[in-house]
């Protein structure tokens, strides 16, 4: 399956922000052009697109923990396909991708992603490409985490 992972830019940005995930998931995830507002101003966030045969199909934005002093500590706080687009790979594959790169990187020593508890959907996703549970964050999300040896 053709999918590329391309940093979010001046070329694709509104592509991005036309995605929509299925009504019944719209609160489990930000939209995507709040999340591009708070990558501007933020200290290390990492906005991608995901492209299937050069057609805008997801977001995922990461971001380095370092600046809260967690060295070689990423955290994902976004991920989300269009709801067109679920359940064909894309976001298993692209997720995969990311985590890979982010593994690749040499301090890296953690990575982390949350989720709302009730979102059973995302709790078994999550699972599939190598996440374990580790307990609720201070607001109530689910933390998961994949250690990098």
């Amino acid at each position: 399956m053709e999918v590329t992972i391309k940093p979010v830019d001046k070329k694709n940005w509104k592509d991005i922000i036309k995605l929509k995930v299925s009504d019944n998931q719209a609160g489990f995830v930000a939209s995507n052009i709040y999340s591009l507002a708070e990558a501007a101003y933020g200290e290390s966030s990492v906005p991608l697109g995901v492209f299937h045969h050069n057609q805008a199909v997801g977001f995922i934005m990461y971001e380095s923990l370092d600046y809260e002093g967690k060295e070689g500590e990423y955290n994902i706080f976004r991920f989300m396909v269009d709801k067109d687009h679920q359940n064909k790979g894309v976001g298993r594959l692209a997720l995969q991708r990311v985590v890979a790169d982010i593994s690749s990187m040499p301090n890296c020593k953690r990575i982390t992603i949350c989720y709302l508890p009730n979102n059973s959907v995302a709790k078994s996703f999550y699972q599939s490409v190598g996440f374990s549970e580790v307990g609720l964050d201070e607001s109530g999300e689910m933390i998961a985490e994949i250690k990098n040896k």
